[in-house]
Formats: C-alpha cells, sequence, structure tokens
C-alpha cells in the first residue's frame, strides 16, 4: 500500500481536470474538507469511494485503487449520482472560473423560472 502515491496521484488527476476539492467533492457526494483529508493523507476514502473518484476524473478502474492495496470492484456495485448541467459546466476546461459562476447562475435562473410558471400552469406554448 502506498498512501503517499494515491495523495499524489490524486492531486495530479484533479489539477489536470482543472477541477477545484469543491467540484471534485460534489462529484463524488462528499465535502470538500474530505478530499482536502486526501489530498493532505490525513484519512483515505473507502473503497467504493476510490472507484468512484476514479470514475469521476475519467480514470481507468484500478489507476488509484492500486495505491491502496484495492483491487478492480467486483461483486459490490459501485452507484454514481447522475452527472448534472452544474457539473459539466464545472468540468469544462475551456471556461474561467468567472464564466462558470456566470453559467452555474444562469442556468440556476433559467431552471427556477421553468418550475416557477410549470407550477402556475404557464407551460409557454
Amino acid at each position: 500500500m502506498d498512501k503517499e502515491e494515491f495523495r499524489r496521484q490524486l492531486i495530479a488527476a484533479r489539477k489536470a481536470r482543472k477541477l477545484s476539492q469543491h467540484d471534485l467533492g460534489r462529484m463524488v457526494d462528499v465535502e470538500q474538507s474530505a478530499v482536502t483529508q486526501w489530498e493532505t493523507g490525513k484519512t483515505t476514502p473507502a473503497r467504493e469511494r476510490v472507484f468512484a473518484i476514479e470514475y469521476a476524473l475519467g480514470l481507468p478502474q484500478g489507476t488509484l485503487a492500486q495505491f491502496l492495496g484495492f483491487g478492480p470492484a467486483r461483486g459490490t456495485p459501485v452507484t454514481f449520482r447522475q452527472v448534472t448541467v452544474t457539473d459539466a459546466i464545472l468540468a469544462d476546461e475551456r471556461l474561467t472560473p468567472n464564466q462558470r459562476q456566470l453559467l452555474i447562475a444562469l442556468y440556476r435562473e433559467l431552471t427556477s423560472m421553468a418550475r416557477r410558471r410549470s407550477r402556475h400552469g404557464e407551460g409557454g406554448r
């Protein structure tokens, strides 16, 4: 088991995809503090979470798990939350942080307006 290599590879993969710790945490359904603890070596994620991290970062299965002594997931289905529009915006490497914030705010406003209209029977026809 090589926790230090796991830590280094996790940081490198996250940064290569231009994701913040907060972004990665949202993608694998944990708080940013958990990602910080993994990256500083204070804790390591559970086996199922390691496979979710690999999936979120677009890594082949086992890329990070091997450093923690985990083989490929077998017998235990790994569930991933559905990728959202916000996730896609956060992961788009072509956008600046400011552009990401603006697009997310716009998306949230538009979906909020659509929900209000549908509740009031203004289906937009």
